[in-house]
């Protein structure tokens, strides 16, 4: 039964399927990929003959694990300047189970501050959570906010997580930088583009004097590895350019967040999300593989076989 033995066994009298002393682990064998399925091949003996059974077996996912954030407290910046529809950034609590079991709502357990918080899915498949701000904030008046995030699964009963939240507000200047493209801006790259080729040209304009409108470009902490390897963003200029070769087949698009900050005290910074779309070019040629349908019974009968043609 090969690498699924000590899971599943299937008992040498009857031919019932029982679970191995292991047992079902479904986060370690498949992580967060939508379906499960082992599969193995189970061989039959009987009177000098022998007849080769393919099994596969579906584990399904249970709520056997809870949200949970990275980090119990959660500091938060904001500018009193800052418009109303605002979003910050949060880090993502993370649930081992999937679909219905896994993480599905975020929020704060205050229903009256001045911020809600808003879960979504990325271009990438990944789930994201912003802190919107819902009204214009006055230092003056209110230095700091202690809030609570509570993470809630799907289960039932559902399992949920806290986290302590803590906003201060920072002092306004007069201006913040501010992205022509707006908060969005998709490009699309050919798959056999040369590293070096300019994607796109960010531009933050801050109309402050001095260190105030003086603008440094650096990815969000939303960014993910991957996207910090194979493309560069020139902290001066606000160049991205490919740093690394993509492939189409491996994935199709990246979604990076791109920061905008001055260097004045108390700085401000505004975010842009960046999808680039890789484009299919035809770089692979047909692949043949031969497939055996059946095997021979003992004694030697005429081995059949068949051609299949894919694409890789």
């Amino acid at each position: 039964m090969g690498t699924y033995s000590s899971l599943s066994l299937v008992r040498q009298g009857d031919g019932e399927r029982a679970i191995g002393d292991a047992g079902l682990d479904r986060e370690r064998l498949c992580g967060r990929a939508p379906q499960c399925v082992l599969a193995f091949d189970v061989v039959s003996f009987s009177q000098e003959q022998f007849r080769l059974v393919h099994l596969e077996v579906e584990v399904r996912d249970v709520n056997d694990h809870a949200p949970r954030f990275p980090r119990a407290q959660v500091p938060v910046e904001e500018s009193e300047g800052a418009a109303v529809g605002t979003r910050i950034p949060l880090e993502v609590p993370v649930d081992e189970d999937v679909g219905a079991n896994g993480l599905q709502s975020v929020r704060l357990a205050e229903p009256h501050s001045p911020f809600r918080v808003e879960l979504q899915t990325r271009a990438d498949g990944a789930p994201c959570a912003d802190l919107v701000l819902l009204q214009e904030l006055d230092r003056e008046s209110q230095a700091t906010y202690s809030l609570e995030l509570v993470a809630q699964d799907g289960g039932r009963p559902p399992r949920s997580a806290t986290a302590a939240l803590s906003v201060r507000v920072l002092d306004a200047k007069d201006h913040s930088p501010a992205f022509p493209q707006g908060a969005v801006a998709e490009v699309e790259l050919a798959e056999d583009a040369p590293v070096g080729s300019l994607l796109l040209d960010l531009d933050a304009a801050d109309p402050d004097e001095g260190p105030n409108g003086d603008v440094l470009f650096s990815f969000g902490a939303r960014t993910p590895p991957e996207g910090r390897r194979l493309f560069r963003l020139d902290p001066r200029s606000g160049r991205l350019t490919l740093a690394g070769p993509v492939d189409y087949e491996r994935q199709d698009t990246y979604e990076l967040d791109v920061r905008a900050q001055d260097r004045g005290p108390g700085p401000r910074a505004a975010t842009c999300k960046v999808i680039v779309r890789i484009r299919d070019v035809n770089d692979n040629a047909p692949h043949i593989a031969i497939t055996p349908l059946a095997s021979a019974a003992l004694g030697g009968a005429d081995m059949t076989s068949s051609l299949s043609s894919q694409r890789t």
